[in-house]
């Protein structure tokens, strides 16, 4: 944002994006008005899971979670500088994850969650703040410090998943980064991280050539194998976290206690977490 405004590139907001018009030497936006916008060499998707211009089937997943952000108490018991979480097999988890400074406040902050179906959000809303508290500090007693920071259900945003691999890009001028593209459970938390390299790759392959012919080859080339494999890594590891499986989170459980700290499987839960699982340095 810095770079945008030092540039002075001009930054739209209030706009419904709904299309785009492409011609033989520019391409330009289509908003809800019916009006089209500046003409362009290359558009750049960037507006997320529900962007109007992504491909692929978008299937919506089972559980999604309610979101709050609040201040880190002064005296807790839950891990500091790490994310938290507590289950119940897979159809209940509470989780709790510091997030730098709260905007409310200015304090240091953290987000909590809860998973949930997103079929039963309005009973949960329904049945009122403290019947939320009262379900999430029976699954994790130690949590209460923060939940009770939460003074009301508006305060909570309800998320939806969903899962999509569509294409890099729609034509030589339009080009997706992040969920536009790809998107998923967030079990892996790589969201913001394929995102940012997705615009590293995309960068890079402007860099390298001056055709758009050459640039939607190099940009596929970089980023496919990667996406591919976080995708499909969702697809598995997704159900052991959130589903109404009893079978599988015993699984995961024992595979956890009794494997996870042999450095083989320890260097691959490290690098999957970390995002760099197969990826290759451009």
């Amino acid at each position: 944002m810095d770079a945008v405004q030092e540039m002075r590139i001009p930054i739209e907001t209030n706009r419904e994006l709904t299309g785009v018009t492409e011609k033989k030497a520019s391409i330009q936006p289509v908003f809800a008005t019916d009006i089209e916008g500046d003409q362009f060499d290359m558009l750049i998707d960037a507006s997320g899971a529900r962007s109007p211009l992504a491909t692929g089937r978008l299937r919506k997943l089972s559980y999604g979670a309610f979101w709050a952000t609040v201040d880190m108490p002064g005296s807790h018991e839950i891990m500091p500088n790490a994310l938290d979480q507590r289950y119940w097999h897979a159809s209940k988890m509470a989780g709790i994850m510091p997030v730098g400074t709260n905007p409310a406040t200015g304090n240091q902050g953290a987000a909590i969650f809860w998973s949930e179906k997103p079929e039963n959000a309005a009973g949960v809303i329904d049945a009122g703040i403290e019947r939320f508290r009262e379900h999430y500090c029976e699954l994790w007693p130690e949590a209460e410090p923060f939940v009770r920071q939460i003074g009301s259900m508006d305060e909570l945003t309800m998320a939806v998943y969903d899962h999509r691999t569509g294409q890099a890009q729609t034509s030589y001028r339009l080009y997706h980064v992040g969920d536009s593209w790809h998107c998923t459970s967030p079990q892996l938390g790589q969201g913001a991280n394929m995102a940012l390299i997705d615009a590293a790759a995309l960068a890079k392959a402007v860099e390298r050539t001056s055709s758009l012919k050459d640039v939607r080859k190099i940009y596929r080339r970089l980023r496919s194998f990667h996406i591919k494999l976080y995708q499909s890594l969702s697809v598995i590891f997704t159900p052991l976290y959130q589903s109404n499986s009893r079978a599988l989170p015993l699984i995961r459980d024992l595979v956890i206690h009794y494997f996870a700290r042999w450095p083989l499987v320890r260097n691959f839960i490290t690098h999957t977490v970390s995002g760099v699982l197969g990826f290759r340095r451009f």
